[in-house]
């Protein structure tokens, strides 16, 4: 190899050494912030399922793992953790309505149930929702649990001087919730089995929400590939 040649190589290397520093300076940057930034919370019940724990038999064990981001911005839809009861764990929802929106469930004409948030809909729910049990087989649950409940917890602040005005009628004359300025309503995505805002009256607050779920990590998964590869994205997104 003569002296050209030589210099051609150790430029090479220069370059391929100098690209992979700085890839390794850009990955503990991640890794630094995304430690900083993220909660591991691990998730038992089955009032989010199939969304978490869809592979999970049994409510006995822990199954799914997710990773909160503490610094995102709320939106609805998103999965959030939130202590949601003050001597209870945090509990792991769906955010379906924000402050000074609108919330109604009502009948579908094709059955089922139907969420509408700000009048427009949501979501609609099957009346028969098939769900793990705490002995490993399934259950049938009925969706109509969470109509029942929205129409107790509207008649409850009707029937109540200070907050009747909480409860407005759409054009239909169907009455709609109405949350505050600082108000979230957190919803499980099972309808059959969640103990959520609608079902207790307890709205969250952006004080007691830790901050939303943008990676979940399936029970049986490679934790600690899934949360690299989900870095290398973060990084080259």
């Amino acid at each position: 190899m003569d002296f050209r040649d030589k210099r051609i190589f150790f430029n090479i290397v220069g370059a391929v050494v100098s690209v992979m520093l700085t890839l390794s300076f850009l990955f503990c940057i991640v890794l630094f912030t995304f430690c900083f930034t993220h909660i591991k919370t691990d998730v038992k019940q089955f009032s989010m399922y199939p969304t978490i724990n869809k592979n999970v038999t049994s409510s006995t064990v822990f199954g799914d793992t997710v990773l909160v981001n503490t610094c995102a911005e709320l939106n609805r839809g998103d999965i959030v953790v939130a202590k949601l009861f003050k001597d209870e764990t945090p509990v792991v929802k769906r955010l379906v309505a924000m402050p000074n929106d609108s919330i109604r469930i009502s009948p579908s004409e094709r059955g089922g149930y139907e969420l509408f948030v700000n009048e427009n809909l949501i979501k609609s729910v099957p009346s028969i929702i098939n769900y793990p049990d705490e002995h490993g087989g399934f259950v049938d649950g009925e969706s109509s649990i969470k109509y029942y409940q929205f129409l107790a917890l509207v008649e409850g602040l009707k029937e109540n001087t200070e907050t009747e005005n909480r409860v407005k009628q759409n054009t239909a004359g169907q009455d709609m919730l109405i949350l505050k300025d600082n108000e979230y309503l957190l919803l499980g995505d099972n309808w059959a089995n969640s103990k959520d805002s609608i079902a207790t009256g307890v709205m969250a607050t952006k004080n007691n929400i830790y901050g939303n779920v943008d990676l979940i990590i399936q029970k049986g998964s490679n934790k600690f590939k899934t949360i690299v590869l989900k870095m290398f994205n973060l990084l080259f997104s």
